[in-house]
């Protein structure tokens, strides 16, 4: 990533994330019932419905990843975010839930800085993309 796009993707996260919300949002899942609309059927883009999408997982098409029962993306974090990125996320088929608490993402990653991840690097190089004459 070059500098560039590590400052914009750098500036979304700063702008546009808000707190980690995992515990509340798991253990509210974990209860099996829905509270403040958070539930797993409120979950927007949690299956991939596209043999494109079940290709660069590395399956010949979306029925033999259904056939695997892979087909649901993994969330491995939640967290707040604005209005702008909760449609930006959505829009690039990410896991998103509108609550009664705000708008969250299920973040598909772990264990780096959010801006490192690749979807935070996309939406970056659009930015610069439309601000460069």
């Amino acid at each position: 990533m070059n500098d560039e796009l590590h400052d914009a993707a750098k500036r979304i996260v700063e702008t546009h994330i808000i707190m980690n919300a995992s515990l509340l949002v798991t253990d509210i899942l974990r209860l099996d019932t829905e509270m403040g609309h958070i539930s797993w059927e409120n979950a927007q883009n949690l299956y991939i419905f596209t043999d494109e999408d079940a290709q660069e997982e590395g399956y010949a098409s979306l029925r033999e990843m259904q056939d695997d029962g892979a087909d649901q993306q993994e969330v491995l974090e939640w967290w707040f975010v604005t209005e702008w990125l909760f449609n930006a996320l959505r829009e690039k088929n990410e896991v998103v839930l509108h609550s009664d608490y705000g708008r969250l993402w299920g973040r598909g990653a772990s264990g780096q800085a959010i801006y490192m991840d690749s979807i935070m690097e996309e939406l970056a190089k659009e930015l610069i993309e439309r601000n460069t004459p």
